[in-house]
């Protein structure tokens, strides 16, 4: 859901998926953990293995079950493939198609190994996301400042 001030809903298939809120990439060691609380644990997770690679850390959405991975971090989105044991981030400018004449907005919509993604930034602080994967799953989110936050489950 949240953790300091920014936060994410996300959906599977029109269904919430909370283990998929505020966790790392392809780690969802502290899904389980309330969501104030998942920073925290990853942090020290992290600490206490040495590895401080970004996709470890705690991520507001995290979109998709596969090797493909499209992410919210604040109102900035990610995308992420896991190939041959590696996480490889992958540009998203290649991907940029327009945006809405203001300087917080970009559309950024492709295609990467037969998944299909769109990222929306708007309004200076929100992000909205959706990712098909192969097995033709539909994701969505919506992540941002003061989104989520305080919000009951």
């Amino acid at each position: 859901m949240a953790y300091s001030n920014w936060g994410a809903f996300v959906h599977r298939n029109g269904e919430r998926r909370k283990d998929k809120e505020d966790v790392g990439v392809f780690d969802t060691d502290e899904s389980t953990i309330p969501s104030g609380w998942r920073i925290v644990a990853n942090l020290v997770k992290n600490r206490d293995r040495g590895n401080d690679e970004w996709y470890n850390h705690s991520h507001h959405a995290v979109l998709g079950d596969g090797p493909v991975r499209l992410c919210g971090y604040k109102s900035s989105p990610e995308l992420w493939i896991w190939k041959d044991g590696i996480a490889l981030r992958i540009n998203l400018e290649t991907y940029r198609i327009g945006n809405g004449g203001e300087e917080w907005e970009g559309i950024y919509n492709g295609e990467i190994e037969g998944h299909k993604f769109q990222a929306r930034q708007f309004n200076g602080n929100m992000l909205n996301l959706w990712l098909r994967e192969l097995d033709g799953s539909q994701w969505q989110s919506m992540c941002g400042y003061c989104y989520g936050f305080g919000q009951v489950d």
